[in-house]
């Protein structure tokens, strides 16, 4: 959800443009923000442990997937977007990336098919070495659930996770949804 409060502005400004939607679920999204800005916060003398910063990032995130869910729910099916989950990305790279440049109709170069394969190869065996966890933060799954129940009830979070994610578990494979 990066761009998540961007969406509009950026369907708006870049009317050729495509988009590829990423989903991760807020029980992933929330404490991995809240990791990933940690240091940040402490190099500048903020408390990142505060209730108050944490209630502002939940509230960003919030924004974000709301602007970006009701972008999905508004983008007509066919080559202009395309929503994939992020978990797609680290199991099968290569095959995610030929399906989104599929679904949006784009020509993949030999040459960057060529970097794609050397770097799906790569990926293989990368572990992150970043490591956090949502109690670390106050949060168990739960809570995260409730907190994000309007995300977990969109009817285009369900179809583009929840429905591929079953998917994706039945048979091994990465899918890519049109939006």
């Amino acid at each position: 959800a990066s761009f998540g409060s961007l969406v509009q502005a950026l369907l708006t400004e870049f009317p050729d443009a495509r988009f590829v939607y990423c989903l991760r679920d807020p029980k992933e999204t929330l404490p991995s923000q809240l990791s990933s800005v940690r240091d940040a916060m402490l190099a500048c003398g903020n408390d990142p442990d505060s209730g108050f910063f944490r209630e502002k990032m939940v509230q960003l995130l919030s924004f974000y997937y709301e602007n970006l869910l009701q972008a999905i729910s508004q983008a007509k099916a066919g080559t202009r977007h395309s929503v994939l989950q992020m978990h797609a990305l680290r199991s099968d790279l290569e095959a995610t990336i030929k399906s989104i440049y599929q679904q949006l109709e784009l020509k993949l170069s030999s040459a960057y098919e060529s970097v794609l394969a050397d770097e799906a190869r790569q990926s293989k065996g990368f572990r992150s070495k970043h490591s956090y966890s949502a109690v670390q933060f106050g949060y168990d799954e739960k809570a995260i659930m409730r907190r994000f129940a309007h995300v977990y009830e969109h009817p285009d979070f369900q179809k583009h996770y929840h429905a591929r994610n079953s998917e994706r578990l039945a048979v091994r494979h990465p899918l890519v949804g049109e939006a």
